[in-house]
């Protein structure tokens, strides 16, 4: 690779770094979870640092950055190493100031859990995930 491609290829990498940074930035704030997908970054809050094992909790979801007209459609938490989810729904309800709310979740056993989130738009859709680790 010659030197001008690779100063080519970096810049379009900071290009493109720099022109999601001012979304994120004000995305919410730094205690919450940044949940990035391709077409969308939510977030959510609360922190994970706050949930607790066996303990139930709503998600509030912040559509930060995304398509025009996108929307949450679903909320869930799954645990990729044992291949199950929760034990209960959660209610996905959109409130008045066009956040997101999703009550009934629990995480009911430590280990690392993914939240997943599906948005769609008219003319898209896309599942968003994040990985939390639950301490006992």
């Amino acid at each position: 690779m010659t030197a001008n491609i690779a100063r080519a290829i970096c810049f379009v990498a900071m290009a493109a770094l720099l022109s999601v940074a001012p979304a994120l930035a004000d995305c919410g704030d730094e205690t919450g979870l940044l949940i990035k997908g391709d077409t969308a970054v939510l977030h959510a809050t609360p922190p994970p640092s706050a949930l607790e094992v066996g303990e139930p909790f709503a998600l509030t979801l912040e559509i930060c950055e995304a398509a025009a007209g996108m929307e949450v459609i679903r909320l869930n938490a799954r645990m990729p190493a044992h291949g199950h989810g929760m034990n209960y729904e959660p209610e996905l309800s959109r409130l008045d100031d066009g956040r997101y709310l999703a009550e009934g979740m629990l995480l009911h056993m430590p280990g690392e859990w993914e939240f997943v989130v599906d948005v769609r738009s008219s003319d898209q859709s896309e599942r968003l995930t994040a990985a939390v680790d639950l301490k006992p």
